[in-house]
C-alpha cells in the first residue's frame, strides 16, 4: 500500500500518516511498528536516514484521525490503524519512501505501509 504525498518544503515539517485500513480486514488493528525505513526514489540525500523524524518516534494512532487527501473528501482513520510521524528537511528534487512495516492484531499478517514525499521548494 503505497500514498503520493504533497509535496514538502525544505524548510518544513510535517506529519506522515500511512493508512493501513485498506490491509486490515474488519476488528483487526495495527500492534506494533517492526521497522521504519526511507528509501530515495530519485535524486540523492546523504541524511535521508534523518528525513524521518525520531523524537517524537512514529507511532500508531490511539484515537480516530481525519487526513486531508490529495483528491477527494478528507478520510477519518480508525484508532489502531495508521502509523504517524514527523518528516522535516527534504532535499529539493529528491523523491523519499517512507515505509513502516507493521504487526496486527492478526499474528498471520504484517504489513508494509508506505508513503511516496516529494521535496520541492517549487
Amino acid at each position: 500500500m503505497t500514498t503520493q504525498t504533497s509535496p514538502l518544503d525544505p524548510s518544513e515539517e510535517a506529519v506522515f500518516t500511512l493508512d493501513a485500513t485498506p490491509g486490515l480486514d474488519p476488528g483487526e488493528t495495527l500492534t506494533g511498528i517492526l521497522q521504519i525505513s526511507v528509501t530515495l526514489l530519485r535524486g540523492s540525500d546523504p541524511n535521508a536516514a534523518q528525513f524521518v523524524l525520531t523524537n517524537p518516534a512514529p507511532a500508531i494512532n490511539t484515537a480516530p484521525v481525519t487526513v486531508n487527501k490529495l483528491i477527494g473528501s478528507p478520510l477519518t482513520i480508525a484508532a489502531g490503524c495508521c502509523v504517524q510521524g514527523a518528516m522535516a528537511s527534504p532535499v529539493d528534487g529528491v523523491w523519499y519512501q517512507i515505509k513502516a512495516v507493521c504487526s496486527t492484531t492478526n499474528p498471520l499478517k504484517r504489513l508494509a505501509l508506505k508513503a511516496v514525499v516529494p521535496g520541492s521548494s517549487a
